[in-house]
């Protein structure tokens, strides 16, 4: 049963990553009969360096400046805030396409109404840790989703001897079956605190509620945990890369989604990755599964006492999410007793996932 318990502690046969400052609880793999590389990651923030790609090409004119950043141990919304003091602007005229980590050197980019900025005060930014990196223009704001993916390079510390001949092991397997698409543990809070109150205050409504900010960050850690225990279900059962009649899978080529009706047909497809089955992110408007993934989909909020009209009051909509994921650009090296990875993720995936499967167990 899924209560926010199962997130606040390890559970039998799962590992723990050792981060500095950070202890993340690890879910199913795919890789977990191979030996991992062992390790340690963020010993300092300059090992853990993620370079956003956006969405769409800059225009280059426009109302709106688009300004990249390098940061340094500094949130994204340090710097909104960082913005709005030096600058003079209010918060919701900096847009942004995604959170990025504080314990990282992270290269983001924000925009800002351009009518408002004087671009030569942004060298005093340096001393709050953040650096101005390029500066371009565009006919619209940023916005959250805005985004392609992320670049990584990140050094994992004191490995295994045969550290990069185990890596290649694991990632062999995962370029040919994809990762599991699992959301990343920071969102539950402490001791799954997060959680806990998200399920509190669904079951109240209205009566119950916090602030905006504050509902949909609760609201949004119960609907990404319960995905994960969607997503660790079927690699219990064996279903990770296997279509089942009643799943709803997408297109990678155009993004649509479909019931499947045809497992056979369906799962040939997904492995030959033309296709991928998507999990459930909940809310009142889901289109939930058929079959025997409709039973369990409704059998996880039937466990924490909820329904998808729980979702409405908090303008919760719901959408579908792909179970899997699959790293590109994927490069290895390793130098004594460190590795050092690069690759690319698509948006919303998440760094800390990968680096599970390659360190364990």
């Amino acid at each position: 049963m899924f209560t926010g318990e199962s997130l606040a502690r390890n559970q039998p046969g799962r590992r723990t990553i050792l981060v500095t400052g950070w202890c993340g609880r690890c879910h199913d793999g795919v890789t977990q009969e191979l030996p991992g590389i062992g390790g340690r990651i963020k010993t300092s923030p300059e090992e853990f360096l993620v370079e956003e790609v956006p969405l769409y090409p800059f225009s280059g004119k426009g109302e709106h400046l688009l300004v990249k950043v390098e940061k340094v141990e500094v949130s994204t919304l340090d710097v909104v805030r960082l913005f709005c003091e030096v600058l003079g602007v209010s918060q919701k005229e900096v847009g942004y396409a995604g959170m990025k980590d504080r314990m990282a050197v992270t290269r983001q980019w924000f925009s800002l109404p351009r009518v408002k900025v004087d671009e030569s005060v942004f060298s005093s930014l340096e001393r709050s840790g953040v650096r101005v990196l390029e500066v371009t223009r565009h006919t619209n704001k940023l916005r959250v989703g805005h985004l392609k993916g992320n670049r990584f390079r990140i050094v994992v510390r004191d490995v295994v001897p045969d550290a990069l001949e185990r890596a290649w092991a694991k990632l062999e397997v995962i370029m040919a079956q994809g990762m599991p698409n699992y959301y990343h543990g920071q969102r539950w809070g402490r001791d799954a605190q997060n959680v806990k109150q998200g399920v509190e205050l669904l079951r109240k409504g209205k009566k119950g509620r916090a602030s905006p900010y504050k509902a949909r960050l609760l609201v949004s850690a119960v609907s990404a945990g319960l995905f994960n225990e969607y997503l660790d279900w079927r690699i219990d059962q064996g279903w990770f890369v296997e279509a089942l009649k009643g799943d709803i899978a997408k297109k990678r080529e155009t993004g649509g989604l479909f019931i499947v009706e045809d497992a056979d047909v369906e799962t040939r497809r997904l492995r030959a990755g033309e296709i991928d089955i998507t999990g459930p992110i909940y809310g009142s408007k889901l289109w939930m599964a058929q079959g025997v993934p409709g039973e369990r989909e409704e059998e996880l909020l039937k466990e924490v006492g909820l329904t998808l009209e729980s979702f409405r009051p908090f303008k919760s909509p719901g959408t579908r999410r792909p179970l899997r994921v699959m790293p590109q650009d994927v490069e290895v090296e390793q130098e004594g007793a460190n590795l050092i990875l690069s690759f690319f993720l698509s948006a919303g995936s998440y760094a800390t996932v990968l680096l599970e499967e390659l360190m364990g167990p």
